[in-house]
């Protein structure tokens, strides 16, 4: 989920959350319950990032800040997102890495 797709929020970013939280649940990796309960925080939270958020997701650098630490400040430890932190755990864990470094085991493989 890059910062500019919350930001940009509507339909098709929603749609596209939802079928990777349907391929998650498909695999084992959530179940039905915070898949469901996880799309509504997703949504919930592109309404934030319009308004209270917005200069927040704004002003992420994909240079110069990481993902992992932008929405942790953001998710950890909030009630009304456990859902969504847990699906976001999850895409932060799937590697994008060289595959000749990765060579003995795939994170990928696993999700």
């Amino acid at each position: 989920m890059a910062p500019a797709s919350v930001l940009k929020g509507g339909t098709i970013e929603e749609q596209n959350f939802a079928g990777l939280v349907e391929a998650l649940y498909k695999s084992n990796n959530i179940d039905a319950k915070v898949a469901d309960v996880a799309k509504t925080q997703y949504a919930g939270l592109c309404k934030q990032v319009s308004t209270e958020m917005k200069h927040l997701f704004e002003t992420f650098s994909v240079s110069n800040d990481r993902l992992d630490e932008f929405y942790s400040k953001i998710l950890d430890n909030q009630p009304d997102n456990a859902e969504l932190w847990i699906v976001m755990k999850l895409i932060l864990v799937l590697s994008h890495g060289n595959a000749a470094v990765e060579s003995g085991f795939s994170v990928n493989g696993d999700m």
